[in-house]
């Protein structure tokens, strides 16, 4: 009788062992994760998921028989922030700026830096100040050519300029600046006029030629000139008539005024970023002039791009 009670004994306590044992944790019953995997899980729409700490020794052997395309423990809690504080994260994560990817794609690509010896100042160009561009346009480093057509110089710069503007970055703004003083204000509108009406690839070597180096300008004034213009293909009363128009009127009056304060001493000067004066040398000539004012334009977008960091 005693042993039977004491076998019943022993199987009764082996029962209520079994019953206390926690189940195995399993995919559709998460444990609750602790604040800080919370507030991991509530800004996974904005950052890839940092790595997860390796799961306790005493959870690792009932993880291992899930299958493996079980959904991680910390997404269901995304949703739900366990604190106030995670709450308030995820709240903060859903108005976060875009990310730095998109605004640098909008962003023009940066300019090469600039090559070979640095311009000297007082030698290949000198400074202008305060500085005065022509045309002050936004993200654009300006490049003025100032020229005449009675100026063999310029002639002889002009077919040097196509390969060198294409090696220009597109941050720079190229503009072709005559001279519009005195008897030569009849050539500047001229070339206004044409550039107006779309034939300056047509005229603008060619009044080169006629009047630099074929000197077929008599009196200069306006007839003179529009009689070359004609002669090159140009319907002589139209570009008369827009010669004296408001519009270029307007560019005639801001050349005069722009140049004058450039202090031009002669030509053909090329003006960068309304700032550096850069002229021809005896030993570097022509080459040795775009080299500098190519040069100062890629100092100028570099620092200017380095001061909008």
């Amino acid at each position: 009788m005693s042993r039977f009670f004491c076998l019943s004994l022993l199987a009764l306590v082996a029962l209520t062992a079994c019953g206390s044992q926690a189940p195995a944790p399993t995919a559709t019953q998460p444990s609750t994760p602790s604040s800080a995997s919370t507030n991991e899980a509530a800004n996974t729409d904005t950052a890839p998921p940092a790595p997860q700490p390796s799961a306790p020794a005493s959870e690792t052997t009932a993880t291992a028989s899930e299958p493996a395309t079980s959904p991680p423990v910390e997404t269901a809690a995304a949703a739900k922030p366990a604190t106030p504080e995670a709450a308030a994260e995820s709240n903060e994560s859903t108005h976060v700026s875009p990310p730095a990817s998109a605004n640098e794609a909008a962003a023009p690509a940066p300019a090469p830096l600039p090559e070979g010896p640095e311009p000297r100042v007082g030698v290949d160009y000198t400074l202008i100040d305060p500085p005065q561009p022509l045309i002050d346009v936004p993200g654009k480093v300006e490049i003025a050519e100032v020229f005449s057509y009675t100026c063999i110089h310029c002639a002889r710069l002009d077919p040097l300029l196509p390969a060198w503007r294409a090696s220009l970055p597109a941050q720079v703004n190229f503009v072709p600046v005559p001279m519009a003083y005195g008897a030569v204000e009849s050539l500047a509108r001229g070339f206004y006029a044409a550039q107006a009406m779309g034939l300056l690839d047509k005229t603008h070597t060619g009044m080169f030629t006629a009047v630099a180096q074929e000197h077929k300008l008599k009196s200069g004034g306006l007839e003179d000139v529009v009689k070359l213009y004609a002669d090159l293909g140009v319907d002589a009363e139209a570009l008369k008539a827009t010669a004296m128009s408001f519009t270029v009127n307007t560019q005639i009056s801001r050349n005069q005024r722009t140049v004058t304060r450039w202090a031009i001493e002669g030509t053909p000067t090329l003006v960068v970023a309304g700032k550096y004066k850069v002229v021809a040398t005896a030993e570097g000539g022509h080459a040795g002039m775009l080299r500098a004012a190519r040069w100062l334009a890629l100092k100028e977008i570099a620092d200017r791009q380095l001061a909008a960091q």
